[in-house]
C-alpha cells in the first residue's frame, strides 16, 4: 500500500482506468472468441445433419422404387426435388459461415483497436508522469530563484548609498 503513495493521484487513476480497460476489452475478446467457436460448433452439426438427412431421403425414396411404389423416373424427380432443397439449406449454411468469418473478424479488430487503446493511455500516463517531474521541477527552480532573489536583495541594501 506504500507503494502506491509514491504515484500521484493522476497517475493512479490512470493505472486503474488502464487496468480496467483492459480486463473489459480482454473479456470482450474471450466472449467473442467463444461466440466464434460455439457458432463453428452449430455449422459443424448443421453440416453433418443436413449430410444424414439427404442420405435419409435417398435411402427413403430408393426403398419406394424397390418396394413399387414408385417408378424409377418418380423416384429420380423426388430426390432432386429434396437435392434442391438441401441445397437451398447448404446456401443457408454458407451465409451463416460467412457471418461467423465477419464476427472473428470483428473479434480480432476488436483486439488489435484494444491494444492500440492501451498503448495510448499508456503513452498518456507516461506523458502524465513526465508533466508531474516537469511541474516538481519548476518547484524546485522557483524556489532557489526566491532565494537567490532574497540574497540579491541583501546584497544590495548593504550597498545602498544615502543621499543629501
Amino acid at each position: 500500500m506504500n507503494m502506491l503513495r509514491r504515484f500521484s493521484i493522476l497517475q493512479r487513476l490512470i493505472s486503474v482506468t488502464v487496468l480496467a480497460l483492459v480486463i473489459v476489452l480482454g473479456l470482450m475478446t474471450a466472449f467473442a472468441i467463444d461466440y466464434r467457436n460455439s457458432l463453428l460448433d452449430g455449422r459443424a452439426m448443421k453440416t453433418q445433419h443436413l449430410v444424414e438427412s439427404g442420405l435419409g431421403v435417398i435411402q427413403y425414396y430408393y426403398q419406394l422404387q424397390q418396394n413399387g411404389e414408385l417408378s424409377e423416373q418418380q423416384a429420380q424427380q423426388q430426390v432432386e426435388n429434396s437435392r434442391s432443397a438441401l441445397q437451398s439449406i447448404a446456401e443457408s449454411v454458407d451465409t451463416i459461415t460467412d457471418m461467423t468469418s465477419q464476427v472473428a473478424a470483428a473479434a480480432e479488430q476488436q483486439s488489435r483497436t484494444s491494444t492500440e487503446i492501451s498503448a495510448s493511455l499508456s503513452q498518456l500516463s507516461n506523458l502524465g508522469d513526465r508533466v508531474l517531474r516537469e511541474l516538481q521541477g519548476t518547484e524546485v527552480n522557483t524556489r532557489e530563484l526566491s532565494k537567490l532573489a532574497q540574497q540579491l536583495e541583501q546584497l544590495i541594501g548593504q550597498f545602498k548609498t544615502s543621499r543629501s
